[in-house]
């Protein structure tokens, strides 16, 4: 399946172009659930922004890949533009340990690591 890369548009979110390729694969939520074996309320988040509604750092971007990957797209342009967008910061945040001490705070970062 073939796919044009392109700049995403000015006030275009993620959602929104997730939400749009799901559409155009038609695909419903629970059959990209089935597929990708990620939770339906996880897409959901992702094609309505709701980032808050995701899990820890490290699986949110790796969630994001695997649908993005089932749509057709490129997983790392969709990961690099939503970066720029500034609307994966969040996904971003130090992650609590569960009881490790790796630095300050017993916080690491995935994205660095």
């Amino acid at each position: 399946m073939g796919f044009t890369i392109r700049e995403f548009s000015h006030g275009e979110t993620v959602g929104e172009k997730l939400l749009a390729m799901r559409r155009e694969a038609k695909l419903t939520l629970r059959e990209a659930a089935q597929l990708t074996k990620i939770r339906k309320s996880y897409i959901k988040a992702f094609e309505e922004n709701a980032y808050g509604d995701l899990p820890e750092t490290l699986y949110a971007r790796n969630f994001l890949k695997a649908y993005v990957h089932l749509l057709g797209g490129d997983e790392d342009y969709f990961v690099d533009g939503s970066k720029k967008n500034g609307e994966l910061a969040t996904l971003l945040k130090p992650c609590a340990c569960l009881g490790v001490g790796l630095g300050p705070g017993n916080f690491w970062w995935p994205a660095v690591l």
